[in-house]
C-alpha cells in the first residue's frame, strides 16, 4: 500500500512541476521585440486644470514598422514617430500626446504598461495600457 501511495505522490509532483505557466513569461523592452508588431489599448492621462484634476481616456494603437519608427494612433489621429529603448525606457519623439520617455512598469507576454510623468503631486501623468495584437 505505501508503494503505491509513492507512486502517486511521484506522478502528481511530476504533473504538478511540469505544468507550464504562460503567466510567468515577461516582455523584453527591446527593439528586437517591438519591431514589426502591433499594439492596442488605451491612453490616459490626467493633469491639474486650476484646482481641478482632469482626466481624459483614448483608444490607443501603436504598430512599430522598423527598428527605430512606427505610427501611433490616438482615437483616429495617426501620427508618425520615431523611438530609442534604453533598458525599461521607451522614449517616442512625435508630435503626439506620445512623445516623451515612458516607463516600462507592468508587462507580460503580450502585455505592457508604460507610465510617463514624474510622479508628483499634481503634475501630469499619463499611462499608456497596450497588448500586443499580432
Amino acid at each position: 500500500m505505501k508503494t503505491i501511495q509513492v507512486i502517486i505522490l511521484f506522478s502528481l509532483s511530476l504533473i504538478l512541476f511540469s505544468c507550464d505557466n504562460e503567466n510567468t513569461e515577461t516582455f523584453d523592452l527591446s527593439i528586437e521585440s517591438l519591431k514589426q508588431t502591433r499594439w492596442a489599448g488605451t491612453f490616459e492621462d490626467s493633469f491639474m486644470e486650476g484646482s481641478e484634476t482632469v482626466t481624459r481616456t483614448f483608444e490607443a494603437g501603436i504598430i512599430f514598422v522598423s527598428d527605430d519608427g512606427g505610427d501611433c494612433s490616438l482615437d483616429t489621429a495617426v501620427e508618425p514617430f520615431k523611438y530609442p529603448v534604453n533598458e525599461k525606457v521607451l522614449t517616442i519623439q512625435s508630435n503626439s500626446l506620445f512623445k516623451g520617455s515612458w516607463l516600462l512598469v507592468n508587462q507580460s507576454k503580450d502585455r505592457m504598461v508604460l507610465e510617463k510623468g514624474t510622479g508628483g503631486e499634481g503634475t501630469y501623468k499619463a499611462i499608456l495600457t497596450l497588448t500586443k495584437t499580432n
